[in-house]
């Protein structure tokens, strides 16, 4: 019979049919294609997973008007994470942005609009130019 584990996924047992076998295979495949850290289909990531070394800060007088209330400003990636493992000059990093303005809102996560300009440069943009942004590359 068939045990579920910690996170939801399920292991079959020796001799279960092969139908149980490809109903948990099918089970595990979905939760991991829509895990999310959430401490119920995967475990919370670390707070050591953030390499605070590698940031890069965008401070509010940075940020450039593109028109209509949006702003942006292109990013160039730290040597740190620049150095990554690469694929078809594609580096790969996972980043973070939190708000770094004094006041209630400082340390929020946004969600700004991001586009990769190059293998080293990426443009943050956003609506709100009085916005101090920290961006963690993860």
């Amino acid at each position: 019979m068939a045990t579920t584990l910690t996170y939801t996924r399920v292991r079959p047992a020796t001799g279960d049919t092969a139908s149980t076998w490809m109903a948990a295979l099918e089970a595990n495949v979905t939760i991991d294609d829509a895990h999310t850290h959430d401490g119920v289909t995967s475990p919370f990531l670390p707070i050591s997973s953030i390499n605070k070394s590698a940031s890069s800060t965008i401070a509010a007088a940075d940020w450039s008007s593109d028109g209509g209330g949006n702003y942006s400003k292109v990013v160039t990636v730290p040597a740190a994470i620049s150095g990554a493992a690469t694929y078809n000059d594609v580096i790969y990093y996972n980043i973070v942005c939190k708000i770094n303005t004094a006041g209630a809102t400082y340390g929020d996560v946004i969600y700004p609009q991001i586009e990769r300009e190059s293998s080293t440069t990426f443009t943050v943009r956003v609506n709100d130019n009085t916005l101090d942004v920290i961006i963690f590359y993860v």
